[in-house]
């Protein structure tokens, strides 16, 4: 998860310097704050943090998120709602993973970290899809359901932190 959240940064950071377009910028922050939610993890549990460095872009230790950065940011540079695609798809995939991870941890910090993600990545996806929307491109998912990926950007924001649980606190 601490790569997964790194390649979303990651190129985030890279659509925005070539497109300038808001979202990219302003979701950046969140996601560096979901890659140290999840080093926080690491260290409580005394694993092996797979992120070496959080400052080199696009460098990772696993050679499947390297491709998929510059996959991602290829894709991305050819327009402006390919980018917005690249950014939907990235956050449809952490969803699910997400989801996946929940169910093969039964911790009630990682619980409810990981629930906080899925939060994040939800508003993202929100985002993404608006983005989208306004410019006449629709975005169908490759990972979520379609009955939940319209439950999704059909409600409105979330705000709060959540607990182990999911419910807000």
């Amino acid at each position: 998860m601490r790569e997964e959240e790194k390649l979303a940064r990651d190129v985030y950071i890279t659509l925005n310097q070539i497109w300038g377009i808001p979202i990219f910028a302003n979701i950046v922050a969140t996601e560096q704050q979901h890659m140290d939610a999840v080093r926080f993890l690491i260290w409580r549990y005394d694993l092996v943090d797979p992120v070496l460095d959080d400052e080199p872009i696009g460098e990772f230790q696993n050679e499947e998120f390297e491709f998929l950065y510059g996959m991602f940011v290829m894709l991305g540079a050819t327009s402006r709602e390919h980018a917005l695609f690249v950014g939907s798809f990235i956050e449809d995939l952490d969803i699910v993973d997400l989801r996946e991870a929940l169910g093969e941890s039964s911790a009630p910090d990682v619980k409810a970290v990981f629930h906080n993600l899925q939060k994040g990545s939800r508003n993202h996806l929100r985002g993404f899809f608006w983005n989208l929307q306004d410019r006449g491109v629709l975005y169908y998912p490759y990972f979520l359901d379609y009955p939940s990926f319209m439950e999704i950007v059909k409600t409105p924001w979330e705000f709060g932190v959540l607990d182990e649980e999911g419910n807000r606190l």
